[in-house]
């Protein structure tokens, strides 16, 4: 089962990438930060995309002072069908970088 945070997920994706089997830790390590950015970029966008456009100025007013509980919190109520949507692109983001 893949796991639930994006560092870890991340971790999990190029570790099923044939290609990188023999490449060293350090070199891996370079790799995941730019690849969680993506991932969280893509997953951000497809979650405000999904949002009511009323809530957009309170969301991004969160973003700047809230605390990441809050954040969820106030996604997981005004998006109702974010875990499908986290979870589509969560999938997305597998296919494309192994080449799937």
């Amino acid at each position: 089962m893949p796991p639930q945070d994006l560092p870890s997920y991340v971790k999990w994706v190029v570790d099923q990438k044939p290609e990188l089997r023999d490449t060293p830790d350090d070199v891996k390590a370079e790799l995941y930060p730019e690849l969680e950015e993506r991932l969280e970029n893509l997953v951000n966008t497809a979650l405000l995309a999904a949002m009511p456009e009323s809530e957009v100025p309170y969301f991004e007013r969160l973003l700047e002072h809230g605390s990441d509980d809050d954040i969820q919190r106030f996604c997981e109520q005004t998006i109702p069908n974010m875990e499908e949507i986290v979870s589509r692109i969560l999938l997305q983001f597998r296919n494309e970088y192994l080449g799937a």
